[in-house]
């Protein structure tokens, strides 16, 4: 028998190789990298961040909130006119007046579109026209509900100073501030005083009602936020408004005229956008600061929450993403400080040299981080509002000095030059919109004195009173001859009967 055939040889064994040292070192890799990247975005935020806050050092050594807080005028309490304003608030009825209001449960079905008719009418109410016998009915029945206002808020005439007291809260954003709504309550009250009062040819007593309606608005002061200045350039609106149909309706004497147009000449140069662009931009930063340290939480009612005039477009899911990264805040801070530095210096430049820079700086925004984009405030409307205050003004200013020039000479004067050459204003106002003299228009009933607004084109001063920033219309103030003021009312619209029982029910309430 022949021997079986050898097997054949296995094959060598290999040894095993040690995978976990290569996961290891993979591991060790990835946490390096990682490590690195935190250290990397942190101290590059730290830097961005010293940077930021040491450019805002050298452009506004004392920028921030507590600094700007400190700066602030002192107004003693027996010239404050806030006081006052609190004081003709506290007495203001609620609901007040009751045309711009709804109506209650007791009023009739028809109640709300008949307050709605009346509120229209005085809203389309031309200045030279004068009320309907509805609107003095209206008017005076509102007046003498709030007469123990109206007694406070006239001390308001000669108060040309004032200064709320505010508490910050620590994030600076949830500061309540409802003084501001109490100004612009108490300009409308003296504003209707002085509707009724120009109505009852009292001229020279609701000049000095728009007088109290302009120091309703300088009872904010200085107060370093943007909505307080905007609430002040509201209150100016109303001033400057009412005086045009005070001017329209009879003939103030020369010294209601004088008096009023040097309080025009104080408030005018107040720089009202650059006091309220100093606070957004130290109140932010607080914000941010609170954010930082951890002493604020943001929540997601804060990232749908736009800042007025802002960005209303919601955050991406990368946009909360960027906020887990190192250092996100303290880059944020920095990028928002950098922005609102480049705001303040735009508004020093004069008006009419603000809006392309400001179109320029807005283009960024879309590139900045999120919450740049949502809380940072559209600078180029908000300084358009104050380029509109400042042609109301200056207008303002002009036909009043007009006026003045008229009752002396018996006639409009033929250019602005001769106004400055007669001493009645010491220069001629230039337009904030294209930094040329106010043009001067004159009429076969009157005279006009406007700015070629927004749209920078020369109407041939056509207004638009309701939205004075529609294209095709310029910003001004029309004076009519004295023979052409006081004219007929217009009925066009049904209007509420008198109630011979007394007030509306609702009003007052």
């Amino acid at each position: 028998m022949s021997d079986p055939l050898p097997s054949p040889a296995a094959p060598p064994v290999r040894p095993r190789r040690r995978r976990w040292p290569y996961v290891v070192a993979l591991l060790a890799l990835v946490v390096l990298i990682g490590i690195g990247v935190y250290v990397y975005l942190t101290v590059s935020a730290e830097s961005e961040l010293r940077a930021a806050i040491a450019e805002t050092d050298r452009l506004d050594p004392r920028w921030r909130l507590e600094d700007v807080e400190a700066d602030r005028a002192v107004v003693p309490d027996a010239e404050n006119s806030a006081i006052a304003a609190i004081a003709a608030k506290q007495q203001l009825p609620k609901n007040w007046p009751f045309w711009d209001g709804p109506p209650s449960a007791q009023d009739p079905p028809d109640a709300g579109p008949k307050l709605q008719a009346l509120q229209e009418s005085f809203r389309e109410l031309e200045p030279q026209r004068q009320l309907t016998d509805e609107q003095t009915t209206a008017l005076r029945t509102a007046m003498t509900g709030a007469a123990g206002a109206l007694t406070e808020a006239r001390k308001l005439v000669d108060r040309t100073e004032g200064r709320y007291s505010i508490t910050y809260k620590e994030d600076w954003i949830s500061t309540l501030m409802p003084h501001l709504q109490d100004a612009r309550e108490i300009a409308a009250l003296l504003s209707n005083d002085a509707k009724l009062r120009a109505h009852d040819k009292d001229a020279d007593g609701a000049l000095a009602s728009c007088r109290g309606a302009l120091n309703a608005g300088r009872s904010i002061g200085d107060e370093p936020n943007l909505i307080s200045q905007l609430v002040r350039i509201h209150c100016r609106a109303i001033a400057t408004g009412q005086a045009e149909r005070v001017l329209a309706q009879g003939e103030p004497s020369e010294d209601a005229l004088r008096q009023f147009q040097e309080l025009l000449e104080k408030e005018e140069p107040e720089p009202l956008l650059l006091i309220g662009v100093r606070g957004e931009r130290a109140g932010m930063d607080r914000l941010m600061e609170t954010i930082q340290s951890g002493k604020t939480k943001l929540s997601a009612r804060d990232m749908f929450s736009p800042a007025p005039f802002g960005d209303q477009s919601a955050p991406s899911l990368g946009d909360d993403l960027t906020l887990w990264t190192p250092g996100s805040y303290k880059s944020q801070r920095a990028a928002m400080l950098r922005y609102m530095n480049r705001c303040v210096e735009l508004v020093k430049l004069p008006p009419e040299q603000q809006r392309v820079p400001f179109q320029q700086l807005e283009a960024t925004i879309k590139d900045q981080p999120v919450l740049m984009r949502l809380w940072v405030p559209a600078m180029g409307k908000v300084a358009e509002a104050a380029r509109r205050s400042q042609a109301q003004l200056r207008c303002a200013i002009v036909a009043v000095a007009a006026e003045r020039y008229r009752l002396a000479k018996g006639q409009w004067p033929g250019t602005l030059d001769e106004l400055r050459k007669a001493g009645y204003v010491r220069e001629a106002p230039s337009d904030p919109y294209d930094g040329q003299p106010l043009r001067w228009l004159r009429l076969d009933d009157g005279a006009e004195v406007y700015s070629i607004g927004p749209d920078g084109e020369d109407n041939g001063g056509k207004m638009d009173r309701q939205n004075p920033t529609t294209p095709g219309t310029d910003i001004g103030f029309r004076l009519w001859d004295a023979a052409k003021r006081r004219q007929p009312p217009i009925l066009s619209k049904p209007l509420p009967e008198p109630n011979e029982k007394g007030p509306p029910a609702g009003a007052g309430k």
